[in-house]
């Protein structure tokens, strides 16, 4: 377990430039490619949750990669992030040298108990055999009443993804990363959210279709589909017994709040 995340943390310290590439270019066109208009979904469902925040609220971003939403964030919210690549925290720094940045792992937060109101874990859980002690980290650092945004990977993708990953992972091909990646229905993260000490959770679904293939074949063409797609996508979203059929969970769950 220990060597599949030290493979990931490898992976992402090598690919750190590569991702400041494609954050750049989800700015310029969100509409690009298929990793920018994923990109695009997730943070939509960021935006519509983090509005109910007042200004100045503390923000913890788990995974913060490049800083690239932290970046965006940080006009609003007191930011704070962490790592465990310091090469992604490279370009983090530069993106947000007011951001309290540090280098750590998930399962292991340096930040005290309650000290922020919202924490955001993206693209973190995928690469967790086990997330129990990575979520209640995520809860042990919210105050009560906090909100966590975490994003799963799904395990019944129409694009079959977890069937990919699971040769990827083990056979080294051409073009295509070989690390461990982890899926959970829709129901499977409400679980561990629960089982982490989290009250209310929500988890809807974003980003339909087997796109991250047809990019391959042309991304020109990709891109062009993508723009037309989108409301039917956007449709597919709020049907509630597909959830598990997208590219992406995004869970919503609270603290609860202390008793009186």
């Amino acid at each position: 377990m220990e060597r599949e995340q030290a493979r990931a943390v490898t992976v992402h310290r090598e690919q750190a430039d590569q991702f400041e590439r494609r954050y750049e270019q989800f700015e310029r066109d969100p509409y690009f490619d298929s990793f920018t208009y994923s990109r695009l979904k997730l943070e939509q469902v960021l935006e519509r949750r983090l509005s109910a925040l007042p200004d100045g609220a503390r923000l913890l971003d788990v995974g913060c990669g490049t800083g690239d939403l932290l970046r965006r964030l940080g006009g609003r919210f007191s930011c704070a992030g962490c790592d465990p690549a310091e090469e992604m925290l490279e370009h983090a720094r530069t993106a947000n040298p007011t951001a309290d940045l540090r280098v750590a792992t998930a399962e292991a937060l340096p930040y005290a108990d309650a000290s922020f109101d919202v924490a955001l874990c993206i693209e973190v859980v995928r690469y967790l055999a086990d997330p129990r002690p990575a979520l209640r980290e995520v809860g042990r650092v919210l105050r009560p009443g906090g909100l966590a945004l975490v994003t799963f990977a799904p395990l019944g993708t129409t694009s079959l993804y977890p069937l990919v990953n699971a040769v990827t992972s083990r056979v080294r091909l051409p073009g295509l990363t070989k690390v461990r990646q982890h899926f959970h229905t829709a129901a499977g993260a409400e679980r561990l959210l629960r089982e982490s000490g989290f009250g209310p959770v929500e988890v809807e679904a974003r980003y339909f279709g087997p796109f991250i293939y047809l990019n391959r074949l042309s991304r020109p063409a990709t891109s062009a589909l993508l723009r037309r797609w989108e409301p039917v996508d956007d449709r597919l979203a709020r049907v509630h017994a597909l959830r598990n059929l997208a590219n992406l969970l995004v869970a919503a769950a609270w603290k609860a709040p202390e008793a009186r």
